[in-house]
């Protein structure tokens, strides 16, 4: 999924939130590709609320489940990593 996703980057593309953690967001593609979205990339000061599973930042609140759009920042074979970005205002 790595190797699909490395020539993606740069594309945007929908996704869905699959989890929610104090570093940042898991996502997925349509395609079931997960990624991650660093909590750096979400602005402002972010507030990690473990009993609720939710991250405030950026003026948002952030939960599984949400559906978004990011751009595909990374896709690093080795490590079996896939990073995203935050693409939607």
């Amino acid at each position: 999924k790595t190797m699909y996703m490395s020539r993606r980057v740069g594309e945007v593309l929908p996704v869905t939130v699959t989890s929610v953690m104090s570093f940042g967001l898991f996502a997925k593609t349509e395609e079931l590709c997960e990624g991650m979205i660093p909590v750096t990339d979400l602005g402002g000061n972010a507030s990690f609320d473990e009993e609720n599973k939710v991250l405030f930042a950026g003026g948002r609140i952030w939960r599984a489940g949400d559906r978004i759009t990011v751009r595909v920042m990374e896709a690093d074979i080795v490590s079996r990593r896939v990073t995203f970005s935050l693409a939607e205002t």
